[in-house]
């Protein structure tokens, strides 16, 4: 992520997210609350939760506790790769995403 926090980090009030259904129709569902967040220094912090509906339809929540994240820049990301050893061989970058293929050592 470059520059400040995204506005869609930045959003207030409950949401879900991922869910997986499994093969015997159970639904699993995670979401999270933003609770706090510093746009310029790329950090937030959510509540989690994660939902399992069963296939009879009984529910069972859980909370996963709180998480803080700071979505890295692409300059972080080729510091902390190259600071660890690994050589970029290919990388797709956006503004919003990166993907590295890189190898570690001299090979």
């Amino acid at each position: 992520m470059e520059g400040e926090l995204a506005e869609e980090w930045r959003s207030s009030g409950f949401h879900w997210g991922t869910s997986f259904r499994c093969e015997d129709g159970t639904l699993l569902e995670f979401g999270g609350e933003t609770i706090w967040y510093d746009a310029a220094r790329r950090l937030w912090r959510s509540r989690g939760l994660a939902r399992v509906t069963h296939p009879d339809g009984s529910i069972e929540e859980r909370g996963r506790g709180v998480t803080q994240k700071h979505p890295p820049c692409l300059a972080e990301m080729r510091e902390w790769l190259d600071a660890h050893g690994f050589k970029i061989e290919h990388a797709n970058e956006t503004a919003h995403r990166a993907t590295y293929w890189a190898r570690w050592g001299s090979a």
